[in-house]
């Protein structure tokens, strides 16, 4: 506020016409404010919903002419989750059956924990850690993911470091597989689409060895052994895939995929394919259900496998009225670490 008269201006209230748009809180009226000087007087914008705000700040005085000053203030509320954005963190279990001539064992269970937290000016980056425990009789499987991820409109991309631990209960040892995976999703107001990839940086874990020797004679002194070792190994595939979500309404949503899975030569078995549909029902913000069927969900074997599996998540995860959201990262489906058994002879 400027006076530009010549006598002493004297400020008696000043009054905006919303609650979100606040003046100072003033001890004392009047304000004095001396000819040829000026004063500031701050507004706070303080809103409550978003969108676009309007409101006046009036400002009464002692000028005889315009004792009511009147001046238009407005601004705009992005949407919420830029100012607020949300995280997600979730558990989950499933249990049931498996099937199939390559299955091992009966029934499988999972263990499941997965976190995304955004981060930037606008909340468009999202990091992302996940683990899993996968068990079937016999076989042992624990994986772990991290990654970054960014969104843009309708369009969010991640890249992830995936790392598998692998034990076979015919096989002595357990081992390590690594692969490096990307997924793009195109998100819609009640449509996901996604594609993913992965391949192994580090495809071969040793879960067993025996060592033989030939002689080229009898065994004696001087004769010549060679020794032969043959290794049973886990060997991780790559992926190449797509998939497709969809809410029913607000509490449920349909989700699935499928996948070419390539083996690594030398191998004389043919390429696979996996695939997995799901069903899940929100029965509140933090707590959902889910049915699932897998084809091939890790273990790529000279037939095809698979299990159908009832589940539980508790706590935050993407829901379908998430996707209308237009600015925050949404948790992403990491490809897991696929693999197959080989031996090879050194």
């Amino acid at each position: 506020m400027n006076n530009s008269g010549t006598s002493p201006l004297l400020i008696n209230s000043i009054t905006p016409s919303s609650a979100e748009f606040q003046t100072p809180q003033v001890l004392t009226f009047p304000m004095v404010i001396a000819p040829g000087t000026s004063l500031d007087v701050p507004v706070r914008f303080a809103p409550t919903t978003p969108g676009a705000k309007s409101a006046t700040i009036t400002i009464n005085t002692n000028d005889p002419v315009t004792p009511n000053k009147v001046a238009t203030l407005t601004a705009l509320t992005p949407d919420a989750e830029l100012c607020n954005a949300p995280s997600f963190t979730s558990v989950g279990m499933s249990i049931g059956p498996t099937f199939g001539s390559s299955k091992t064992g009966a029934y499988t269970f999972t263990g499941q924990g997965r976190n995304l937290v955004p981060f930037g000016d606008k909340h468009t980056f999202g990091f992302q850690t996940q683990g899993e425990y996968l068990y079937y009789h016999g076989r042992h499987e624990g994986q772990i993911d991290a990654g970054v991820m960014n969104r843009w409109k309708r369009v969010q991309f991640g890249v992830f470091a995936n790392f598998k631990y692998l034990s076979m209960g015919q096989f002595k040892d357990g081992g390590v597989l690594g692969q490096g995976s990307a997924v793009l999703d195109l998100l819609f107001s009640t449509v996901r689409v996604n594609i993913f990839g992965s391949r192994a940086f580090k495809d071969v874990a040793v879960l067993g060895e025996d060592t033989t020797l030939t002689f080229a004679t009898a065994p004696a002194a001087g004769s010549t052994a060679v020794a032969t070792r043959v290794e049973n190994v886990a060997r991780a595939t790559s992926t190449l895939g797509g998939g497709l979500q969809v809410g029913v309404g607000p509490t449920t949503e349909l989700e699935g995929n499928v996948m070419w899975l390539r083996r690594e030569q030398p191998t004389a078995l043919s390429d696979g394919v996996g695939a997995f549909g799901r069903v899940t029902y929100h029965v509140s913000g933090r707590f959902a259900l889910f049915g699932e069927g897998t084809l091939n969900e890790t273990y790529l074997g000279p037939t095809n496998s698979g299990r159908v599996v009832f589940a539980f998540i508790f706590g935050r995860w993407a829901r379908p009225g998430d996707l209308a959201n237009k600015h925050t990262p949404l948790g992403l489906d990491v490809p897991r670490v696929h693999f197959d058994l080989q031996t090879r002879t050194r």
